[in-house]
């Protein structure tokens, strides 16, 4: 019998990480009127943020160590002002539109030919204005396509956890009309010729809210209680293990002190039970199994794969908390 630890392995992987799991944005590949090998047609992107800072990791369908020409920008609506809806920072062709009328009050610009860089550009009483770097850094995410990373201070920005930001992503050639040539948040083609104007705004424009990072203390909490609860699984495991096989004795036998049919279980509507005239009442088992698993994926409600919810007394004496399991046979 094959036994997935599902929440087990979820802890555990809680207690290990360090911060909190990206945001998965996606886009459409081979829809630019020119990808430059693929260094500006865009895969997707990832964003996710620490209590400090703004994350944001765009992908290209090309190695930028290969093709340099390509440039890259991020237009950003904090909704902390009202912003402009017309123009960016490197006055591009290039607008964007939020909910509510906001305009674009950020604008990352970012080159990777000549070593790279990158401009932050924030609109202020009717201008826009350099106010910085977006510390670019160039990875890969696979073999031969590249990783563009920009890191954006929270205050600098002025958002916090709890905040929503709308952005789109762009990228474009080196002339100073050139607009873009993909959108991140368009799976479809953007524009037909160079200078074309584009506009992100409604299902083209993606959005991404501020999660508070979770504590140190919080963490390695987590790790232990994950360690803990394997440990006593493997326990549990072994006595379910005799339960859906168990040897065919006349009369019933037991699981500590739950008293369980002989024979095999049957499945209905995902929860086991014993058959039809087998030793043990069936409100016997109620007290280990929960009589309802809706909340599981319709996939998983199958006669062959069911949860379990394990709180058994022990023999040795000690006590496992209430353990969440998917058992299939």
């Amino acid at each position: 019998m094959k036994i997935i630890l599902s929440l087990i392995v979820g802890l555990a992987a809680i207690g290990l990480a360090s911060s909190e799991a990206a945001t998965i944005y996606t886009d459409g590949t081979g829809e630019t009127i020119n990808s430059a090998s693929g260094t500006i047609d865009f895969v997707g992107a990832e964003v996710t943020n620490t209590s400090t800072d703004l994350v944001i990791s765009l992908k290209v369908d090309g190695s930028v160590g290969a093709t340099d020409w390509g440039k890259f920008m991020v237009g950003i609506a904090t909704t902390k002002s009202l912003g402009t809806t017309s123009g960016n920072g490197w006055a591009r062709p290039i607008n964007l539109t939020a909910p509510g009328g906001y305009g674009m009050d950020f604008w990352i610009g970012a080159w990777v030919d000549g070593g790279g860089g990158s401009q932050l550009w924030k609109y202020n009483a009717g201008a826009w204005n350099n106010i910085g770097n977006a510390n670019q850094q160039i990875g890969t995410y696979a073999t031969g396509k590249s990783l563009l990373t920009y890191t954006l201070s929270l205050s600098t920005l002025g958002v916090a956890v709890g905040d929503t930001i709308y952005f789109d992503a762009y990228s474009s050639g080196g002339g100073g009309t050139d607009g873009a040539i993909d959108a991140l948040a368009k799976s479809s083609q953007s524009i037909a010729n160079w200078g074309d104007s584009y506009t992100s705004s409604g299902s083209n424009l993606n959005s991404y809210s501020l999660v508070p990072e979770p504590s140190s203390s919080l963490l390695m909490g987590l790790g232990l209680a994950g360690l803990a609860v394997l440990r006593c699984t493997r326990k549990n495991a072994s006595i379910v293990r005799s339960f859906k096989n168990p040897p065919a004795p006349a009369g019933g036998f037991f699981v500590s002190r739950f008293k369980i049919g002989h024979g095999r279980t049957s499945v209905s509507a995902g929860v086991p039970h014993p058959p039809s005239g087998a030793g043990g009442p069936p409100d016997s088992l109620t007290k280990v199994f929960p009589p309802s698993i809706s909340h599981l994926p319709p996939t998983l409600q199958t006669p062959r794969l069911f949860r379990l919810h394990l709180n058994l007394k022990l023999k040795s004496g000690s006590r496992c908390p209430p353990t969440p399991l998917l058992f299939s046979s």
